[in-house]
């Protein structure tokens, strides 16, 4: 196994790592909805200038600049010459910035600040840190068993450079390289101004995080799915008044509840037309929805006494 292959394996582009918001900028925007606290933040060109907005969440600024750099870094350096390609990359990235910024807002509005040591804390592994990750992923390979020493880690990652020629890499070296760029990175200004908003959300995450129980019925429900059924009551002339429609539907969500079959209450009040001697039957094929995904349906009850 190559060094390159090896690291990609364990960690993947660094760009991805640190720019592809993903969970973290989902669960910020969530809290961030707005909190309108008023932040800040105004992105600068090589030259000290403010750089062009194309767009804005609250006082944070998305330039240009901002949705260029963005889109390089997880190009991963695919050719972006095709339009297509281009739209994709600078819609992921817009995205990525929008999050982002929700999440640098409610970080003012908490007093939370990314300082020069927090952000290399955060983007610069310390060796026991990378040594851990290491181990996860070997230990998901079956290389290595889940209490192996740093020992064992050390030699197994020197074995598996070796297995390619050469004399192989320790495991300091492989985090030298991993390193060595993101300090090149630090030093370009549109990189550390969007590092800044990356690390807020990320350190906003952390401070909340704390306080989140799942217990164990919860992450059941969670998993949950049901079968989702359709059955659709329509207009059946001009004189069918929208509150003589609701007032079959009400009906027939009572019934439900009451305990009568789906099957039964589609044969009663569905307006799909079937063959005569034909019973009605749900207007699409049963679905299994998690119920999570229906709790989140304003227009959507699920009904647990159904048959």
């Amino acid at each position: 196994m190559s060094v390159e292959k090896f690291n990609k394996f364990v960690f993947g582009p660094i760009g991805r790592g640190i720019l592809g918001l993903g969970l973290v900028g989902l669960v910020v925007g969530m809290f961030a909805q707005g909190c309108g606290s008023g932040a800040k933040f105004q992105m600068l060109d090589e030259s000290g200038k403010p750089a062009a907005v194309i767009a804005k969440v609250d006082g944070v600024e998305i330039s240009r600049l901002a949705i260029d750099t963005v889109a390089k870094e997880s190009s991963q350096g695919q050719p972006m010459d095709d339009p297509r390609s281009r739209v994709n990359f600078e819609g992921s990235a817009l995205k990525q910035l929008v999050k982002s910024a929700h999440g640098y807002i409610l970080a003012k509005k908490e007093g939370i600040e990314v300082t020069e040591a927090i952000m290399k804390s955060k983007l610069i592994k310390t060796l026991p840190e990378f040594r851990k990750l290491i181990k996860e992923q070997l230990v998901t390979r079956k290389d290595l068993k889940e209490d192996a020493t740093d020992a064992a880690v050390d030699a197994k990652v020197l074995e598996l450079t070796k297995a390619q020629g050469g004399e192989g890499r320790t495991v300091q070296a492989i985090l030298d390289e991993q390193n060595k760029p993101v300090e090149e990175k630090l030093k370009d200004s549109a990189f550390r101004q969007l590092t800044t908003l990356s690390v807020a959300s990320q350190l906003v995450v952390e401070k909340y995080e704390k306080d989140i129980t799942v217990t164990d019925e919860e992450l059941k429900k969670a998993q949950e799915t049901l079968s989702l059924k359709m059955l659709t009551i329509n207009q059946k002339s001009p004189d069918d008044t929208p509150a003589k429609i609701k007032e079959r539907a009400d009906k027939a969500y009572a019934e439900l509840k009451a305990g009568k079959s789906f099957d039964d209450v589609i044969d009663l009040y569905s307006d799909t037309p079937v063959p005569t001697g034909k019973k009605k039957k749900s207007e699409a094929e049963p679905m299994q929805v998690p119920r999570n995904a229906i709790a989140s349906m304003k227009d959507y009850k699920p009904v647990d006494a159904l048959k």
